[in-house]
């Protein structure tokens, strides 16, 4: 990291803010009230402006994640659940002609009638 005049002007600010975030603590007024009621007062404007500080793009580590977990547990429900449907589900009907003196219907599952 830098040391020149800008360097020290950036770790000056910072010191200000937490010294601020420090005194607004011991006024019962914390960020999180502030930033609440800023977002209750005006959502959009608020959530647009608190968005350049926050990283545009998630990276989730799927070893060992409780959401990565929690995706495979809803694939999987899904899986079972579409395979219970599977089987409700009446055969499909194929009623085209194998010639055109046969009248025999053959179903998915092979039988023919």
């Amino acid at each position: 990291m830098g040391s020149g005049h800008g360097t020290q002007i950036v770790k000056r600010l910072r010191q200000e803010i937490r010294e601020a975030f420090r005194l607004l603590h011991n006024r019962n007024k914390p960020i999180a009230k502030l930033l609440a009621d800023q977002i209750e007062e005006d959502a959009c404007k608020s959530l647009n402006l608190l968005s350049k500080f926050l990283p545009q793009e998630v990276k989730i580590d799927t070893v060992n994640s409780e959401f990565a977990s929690a995706l495979a547990d809803v694939a999987e429900r899904i899986n079972q659940q579409n395979k219970i449907l599977e089987e409700q589900s009446p055969p499909l009907v194929d009623i085209t002609p194998d010639n055109k003196k046969s009248h025999n219907v053959s179903y998915a599952n092979g039988n023919i009638q």
